[in-house]
């Protein structure tokens, strides 16, 4: 097991480690906190595309035909039915009835991804996967230095001061984890019910705005879970700081007083 001036190096070190990926906000165009990204791209409604192909399913394989015409999705909006259920007779001409309803063609959305939400969501991962091993360190440490009370008699031994750290400790765990599943709870999440929803009803020119605002509300997300897991760490450093001879000698042996007050 490390020790805890190994543990203590380690923390403060993600807490320096997240102030500079935080100030890449405004400083680093490379980095994809950038805030310059919101000003163009996938974060630009009128960027926002959904590619359409027209696909013959037919022995799991599927042939592409080029983008759809206006009056085929008009065509389709008026028979009330989506761009993934056409049957196309046309298509296959005078094919027997039996070949005819095992080929199906329609129309495929592809929404390409926003590549500096992806980077986000990987860096958000990344962070919390620290933050949960970090905080795991420290509290294994602060568990091993509760008093073993043998006699009974604990008279100057201040538990509720290790045992607020060790929940601060998990607190700090738990967010960590909460925050891993972020990006898929919410960003691709979100994506995927626009896009099939885009898919589904193409005529509808107020999902390409939508993405764009999701994706957008992404980056604040990712930023935020960023400043949060910073917040937290530096509460608990600044907590054991505080009460650090509570926690390395509970008893306070040397003065012969206990202190029951947590700073």
């Amino acid at each position: 097991m490390p020790s805890f001036a190994q543990v203590k190096r380690n923390h403060i070190s993600y807490i320096a480690h997240l102030d500079d990926l935080l100030e890449q906000q405004s400083k680093d165009q490379s980095s994809p906190l950038w805030e310059g990204h919101l000003e163009s791209g996938p974060f630009v409604k009128e960027n926002v595309k959904l590619l359409l192909e027209k696909g013959v399913e037919s022995a799991g394989h599927a042939t592409s035909y080029g983008s759809p015409s206006s009056d085929a999705l008009s065509q389709d909006r008026k028979n009330g039915v989506s761009m993934c259920a056409r049957k196309t007779g046309e298509d296959v001409g005078n094919a027997d009835a039996d070949e005819e309803s095992s080929v199906q063609s329609c129309w495929k959305g592809h929404l390409p991804p926003n590549e500096v939400c992806d980077r986000l969501s990987e860096l958000v991962q990344k962070e919390a996967q620290k933050g949960v091993v970090v905080a795991r360190g420290l509290w294994a440490w602060i568990r091993l230095e509760v008093p073993t009370i043998e006699d009974g008699n604990n008279f100057g031994v201040d538990e509720s001061v290790q045992e607020k750290l060790l929940r601060a400790c998990q607190s700090l765990r738990t967010t960590s984890w909460e925050h891993q599943a972020l990006p898929k709870k919410v960003h691709y999440a979100e994506r995927r019910a626009l896009a099939m929803s885009w898919c589904r009803y193409p005529n509808l020119e107020d999902h390409a705005a939508a993405i764009a605002l999701a994706d957008r509300h992404w980056f604040y997300m990712a930023c935020n879970s960023l400043e949060g897991q910073r917040a937290n760490a530096l509460s608990v450093l600044d907590m054991l700081r505080k009460n650090w001879p509570k926690v390395y000698d509970p008893k306070d042996h040397k003065g012969g007083n206990g202190r029951a007050a947590m700073y």
